[in-house]
């Protein structure tokens, strides 16, 4: 599933106060994270106007870090359920990790995340199973050189980097968007 930038169903815009849920699960003996840390599975990709000033002004992501250091091509130990933060100077990006504890395999995730959107005064609440497990003020769009503010998309995916040895599956259930918390059965 993929929204494409300034979708409106998305609320990513400049001020808005957005809730997201989605419902995942790792199913054991079939899903295999990558060493390293590019097992994606939720995006807030930026627009194509921010990354043409950094192709380093990464999106903001949820997914599975593992062991460092990073070996190509190999399965990774010890994974963690992460989103990681990107925003503020498209040329100089902040960047912040907030860990969700260990991965546990079968498990049905339920996972909530609050964005207050804005490049300076924004904030990021971050819940798995109905406990808050991450909370900060944080840039959560890149304000760009020429003035304007990136408008992010919004997807699912299991993107892992480059690995043509292990076939991977992640399971989603629900996934829903909306201005509040009760708005997304949160």
């Amino acid at each position: 599933m993929w929204t494409g930038n300034g979708d409106a169903r998305i609320h990513t815009g400049l001020g808005e106060d957005t809730w997201y849920r989605v419902r995942v699960r790792f199913p054991s003996g079939k899903y295999f994270p990558t060493t390293g840390q590019w097992n994606w599975l939720v995006a807030w990709h930026d627009d194509g106007h921010t990354t043409s000033f950094n192709s380093s002004a990464y999106s903001s992501e949820i997914g599975v870090y593992t062991d460092y250091p990073v070996i190509s091509g190999a399965v990774g130990n010890n994974p963690q359920l992460v989103l990681r933060l990107m925003g503020g100077n498209t040329m100089s990006p902040t960047t912040k990790t907030l860990s969700a504890g260990s991965l546990a395999y079968d498990h049905w995730y339920e996972l909530l995340i609050h964005f207050v959107w804005h490049p300076s005064q924004g904030s990021v609440e971050w819940y798995r199973d109905g406990q808050l497990v991450g909370s900060t003020p944080f840039p959560t769009l890149y304000q760009n050189p020429d003035g304007t503010v990136d408008h992010p998309s919004f997807g699912l995916y299991n993107y892992r980097l480059h690995d043509p040895v292990h076939t991977s599956e992640i399971d989603f259930d629900l996934t829903a968007v909306g201005p509040t918390r009760a708005s997304v059965g949160g």
